[in-house]
């Protein structure tokens, strides 16, 4: 009968209670009953929440469910320029319009934070108070904004300015559209938004849509114009004289 040299078998011992002990520590939360969270299983059931409210509520299920609460698209441009538009009035999250343009020089935002970024070279010195402390990764502080803001105002929101806040809409925007839409009918000027501008913007969500069902493959945005599109040479609202 061969003898167990347990001396020699000491280290693979020790070697295995280690092992258990780091496995216990690792994977205490579950021995104690608790779930740990798997962040395939949540994106899966918010993606799925709709779906999952519609069964419920009508006891049928849903066979053409294609996106979750949120449809996010992204557009290039003839010019390579990107636009990125998302949708998503389902799921709770603070109201916010998502406006930002973004450039090589520069950083803007509007409602509901406003704030600007941008290098020093791209403002005069004499334009802005505290020039110097200028940099592309922090927002200008308030002194600044107020100069630029008093500076580059466009002279439709001096004149609306205070009149939309106080009829409101979105902060005031839908007055002034409104204002616009009837100021250029009244003069006989180009509209701000012409029909090709309406064409754009609506056949966005058919194209979303079509490009979901294939796998989020990118689809073509006709051009409504006929190739007319880049002979309007930079944009100008249009004022009676």
């Amino acid at each position: 009968m061969t003898k167990i040299n347990f001396r020699s078998c000491l280290p693979y011992a020790i070697a295995l209670i280690i092992f258990i002990l780091i496995a216990y520590i690792y994977a205490s939360p579950v021995l104690e009953g608790k779930i740990i969270n798997q962040a395939d299983i949540s994106s899966y059931q918010g993606a799925a929440k709709e779906r999952d409210d519609y069964k419920k509520q009508t006891g049928e299920e849903v066979k053409d469910f294609q996106n979750g609460d949120q449809t996010s698209t992204l557009i290039r441009t003839e010019k390579g320029k990107t636009i990125l538009i998302q949708h998503n009035v389902m799921t709770p999250r603070p109201y916010s319009r998502m406006y930002q343009v973004v450039g090589a020089d520069g950083y803007a935002s509007k409602y509901p934070i406003e704030e600007y970024c941008m290098r020093p070279t791209q403002i005069a010195s004499n334009d802005v108070p505290n020039h110097e402390k200028l940099n592309a990764h922090g927002s200008v502080p308030a002194d600044v904004k107020k100069a630029l803001m008093d500076k580059y105002k466009h002279p439709i929101h001096k004149e609306l300015e205070e009149t939309a806040k106080k009829v409101g809409g979105h902060g005031g925007m839908d007055y002034i559209m409104d204002y616009r839409l009837a100021y250029c009918l009244q003069n006989g000027l180009p509209l701000d938004m012409d029909v090709y501008d309406l064409a754009e913007w609506c056949c966005m969500a058919d194209l979303t849509k079509l490009s979901i069902e294939n796998s989020s493959a990118p689809v073509a945005i006709p051009d409504f114009t006929r190739g007319a599109w880049n002979k309007v040479k930079g944009y100008r609202h249009a004022f009676a004289k």
